[in-house]
């Protein structure tokens, strides 16, 4: 998951938490999660600090949101900068989750395997009732 040529150097962020465990140098964790700016990422799996190999599930999802442009409008229309804060809130989830990205991490440290993971994740479906005729 190199992203040096959108941050440089380094990802400033906002949070990280997780717990885990870890037994016979195996660690576990199922709520690793980082907030930054552009993106949050939660990750769940295992590593093994011995033998520094990993086997992990990161889900990478966009954090969309249109607030300067929310401010902009209602400092010049009120009812229209309701009216984007209403939009923002509503759809700003379900856009996020459409352009997320499920990674699979394995092998070793020195030589990572990171493959996308496929799914189903913002496709659209035809309501049941126009499928049961």
């Amino acid at each position: 998951l190199n992203f040096r040529d959108v941050i440089g150097e380094g990802l400033p962020f906002k949070s990280v938490t997780a717990t885990a465990h870890v037994r016979n140098g195996i660690a576990r964790t199922d709520d690793f999660h980082v907030v930054t700016a552009p993106m949050r990422a939660d990750l769940s799996g295992t590593v093994d600090l011995a033998q520094e190999t990993q086997d992990l599930r990161v889900a990478i999802t966009p954090t969309l949101s249109a607030g300067s442009a929310v401010i902009a409008a209602t400092v010049v229309n009120p009812l229209l900068g309701l009216g984007a804060l209403v939009a923002n809130v509503a759809l700003s989830q379900s856009i996020s989750h459409a352009f997320a990205h499920d990674y699979s991490v394995t092998g070793s440290w020195s030589h990572p395997l990171v493959e996308r993971v496929t799914s189903d994740r913002g496709k659209m479906t035809a309501p049941t009732e126009a499928t049961d005729k």
